[in-house]
């Protein structure tokens, strides 16, 4: 299915807040909207992106706690196979199975770090040798 973006006319108020009134579709068909059923605020805290959560005291201890114990963990980038955007940071030891899922290209599965551990040394190799047919050599 192809995403498909779509007009809405709203009112904007002086206290910054903004009412949609009416959908207009590329066709040119039109909805008027006459009432709104559901208004979101937003919550007022350190994770004011997230509409409706707040967490609590124990959980953000918890939050501290990893971000204290992961500061000295060297880490490493995992791309995606199929298309090479960054889907995931690893630590450098980790053997296990990565599951990912990459934004771009929406490939999902089974990662095996092993497998994909020389994927950009071995992009810079290919760079040197091209380098090198070329007559650049370093």
């Amino acid at each position: 299915m192809e995403k498909l973006f779509i007009d809405v006319r709203c009112d904007h108020r002086a206290d910054g807040t903004f009412r949609p009134r009416k959908i207009l579709w590329p066709d040119g068909r039109t909805w008027d909207i006459k009432r709104t059923l559901h208004v979101a605020e937003p919550v007022e805290d350190e994770f004011e992106g997230i509409t409706g959560y707040a967490p609590s005291q124990e959980i953000l201890r918890r939050l501290e706690l990893s971000r204290q114990k992961a500061g000295g963990v060297k880490t490493r980038e995992m791309h995606c196979p199929i298309c090479g955007f960054l889907v995931q940071i690893i630590p450098v030891t980790q053997t296990d199975i990565v599951f990912a899922k990459c934004h771009k290209c929406k490939f999902t599965g089974p990662l095996d770090p092993a497998y994909f551990r020389r994927m950009k040394r071995l992009g810079a190799y290919h760079r040197r040798l091209t380098e090198c047919a070329r007559g650049n050599k370093r």
